[in-house]
C-alpha cells in the first residue's frame, strides 16, 4: 500500500518565520525609540498633543476641554495626555523638548507592541503556537502602526489595541470582557463604532441574547466610568461634542486617502475639468439631490448589511475576524472625510 502524500502547507508557512515574540518586540521597541526624536507631524504634535497635555496641568484632564476649544478627542486620550504632562513636570523636562516628544509618542508605541503580545496569547489558544508567533511578527512589523506611532505621533495605534482585544475576546467566547474592551475603544475614538454591528450580531447569534445584553451593559458601564470625572467637572457638553462633531469636521470627499473618492477627484479634475477649489467638497450634489457624503454613507451601509449577512450565515470566529476587518476597510474606502491614517484599524485587523 502506498503512503498517501503529505498535505500541502500554505504558501506563507514555507517562508514566514515564527520568532520569539518577546525578543521581536524588544528589537522593534528599540527601533521605534531611535526614530522618535527624528521625525513627527508638526501640527498634530506641536499644535494639538503638547498644548492639550499642558492644559491639563498634569492632574486635571477635564481642563483640556475647558481651555482648548480645538480638542476633539474623547476622554481616554485626555487621561493619557494628563499622565504625560505629570511625568514631564516630575522629571523637569522642557515643554517642547525631546522628553515631551518621547512621552507623546510612547503610549502609542506601547499600544502597537502590546497588540502583538495580545494577539500572540489569544491566538496560541485559538490556533497554534506557530500561528500566534507569525501574527505577532506581522503585527510588530506592521508598517502602518510603525509610521503612525513612532514617526507620525498619532493615536491610531492606541485605538486599534482595544478594538483588537474586543475581536479576540469575542472569538474566544468572552462577551463581557469584549464589551469592556469595545467601551474603551469608543473612549479613544468614535471610529471604533464601525466594528460594533458585526460584533453585536456575532455575540447574539453565537451566545444568545443574555450574554449580548451583558456585553452591551459592560461596554456602556466602561464608557460611563471613563466619562464620569468629566461629567462631574461640568465638561459633559464639550466631551459630547468630541463624538457628535466627529463627522462634518472636514467637509471633504477625501483627506489624502486613496479610496473611491480620490479616484472620483481625479476623474472630476482631469476628465470633467471641474473647479479645483470645490471638486473635493463632499457637500456637493452627486445625483438625485444626494450629496457625496450621503452617497458614501449609503455605500458603507450596504457593505455593513452584506457583512452582517456573512456573520448571520456563518457565526464562526474566523468569519467574525474577517468581517470586523472588512468593516474597517469599507469605512475608509466608501465614506467621505477620510484621513489616510484611518486605514490603520482595517489594515491591522486584516492580519
Amino acid at each position: 500500500m502506498e503512503t498517501p502524500p503529505a498535505p500541502k502547507r500554505p504558501f506563507a508557512s514555507l517562508w514566514l518565520p515564527a520568532p520569539n515574540p518577546f525578543s521581536l518586540i524588544a528589537v522593534v521597541f528599540v527601533a521605534c525609540l531611535l526614530f522618535v526624536p527624528l521625525i513627527w507631524f508638526p501640527f498634530d504634535v506641536e499644535s494639538c498633543w503638547l498644548p492639550w497635555s499642558r492644559a491639563s496641568l498634569g492632574y486635571a484632564p477635564w481642563r483640556i476641554y475647558f481651555t482648548r476649544a480645538d480638542c476633539n478627542y474623547p476622554p481616554l486620550v485626555l487621561y493619557i495626555l494628563t499622565a504625560q504632562e505629570a511625568i514631564r513636570k516630575l522629571i523637569g523636562g522642557q515643554e517642547m523638548g525631546s522628553l515631551a516628544l518621547v512621552l507623546t509618542k510612547l503610549p502609542n508605541i506601547a499600544a502597537h507592541l502590546a497588540g502583538a503580545l495580545v494577539g500572540y496569547y489569544a491566538l496560541r489558544r485559538l490556533e497554534s503556537e506557530t500561528y500566534a508567533r507569525r501574527f505577532a511578527l506581522l503585527y510588530a512589523l506592521s508598517l502602518p502602526l510603525f509610521v503612525n506611532a513612532a514617526l507620525w505621533g498619532q493615536a491610531d495605534a492606541l485605538l486599534v489595541l482595544p478594538m483588537l482585544c474586543a475581536v479576540l475576546l469575542l472569538m474566544r467566547g468572552k462577551p463581557v470582557p469584549a464589551g469592556i474592551a469595545l467601551g474603551a475603544a469608543l473612549a479613544v475614538k468614535l471610529q471604533a463604532i464601525v466594528i460594533v454591528p458585526v460584533l453585536l450580531l456575532y455575540c447574539g447569534k453565537r451566545f444568545g441574547w443574555k450574554p449580548l445584553l451583558s456585553a452591551v451593559a459592560a461596554g456602556l458601564a466602561t464608557l460611563l466610568a471613563i466619562a464620569l470625572p468629566f461629567l462631574l467637572a461640568g465638561t459633559g457638553e464639550q466631551m459630547l461634542k468630541a463624538y457628535t462633531d466627529a463627522a462634518g469636521f472636514y467637509r471633504f470627499r477625501t483627506l489624502n486617502t486613496f479610496n473611491i473618492w480620490s479616484l472620483a477627484n481625479y476623474v472630476d479634475l482631469e476628465w470633467r475639468h471641474l473647479d479645483p477649489k470645490t471638486v473635493n467638497n463632499d457637500n456637493r450634489v452627486a445625483f438625485a439631490g444626494l450629496t457625496y457624503q450621503s452617497v458614501g454613507i449609503a455605500l458603507f451601509g450596504a457593505a455593513i448589511v452584506y457583512l452582517l449577512s456573512c456573520v448571520w450565515r456563518r457565526p464562526t470566529p474566523r468569519v467574525l475576524a474577517w468581517c470586523a476587518a472588512m468593516s474597517g476597510w469599507a469605512f475608509v474606502m466608501l465614506c467621505t472625510q477620510m484621513h489616510e491614517r484611518y486605514w490603520v484599524p482595517g489594515a491591522v485587523l486584516m492580519l
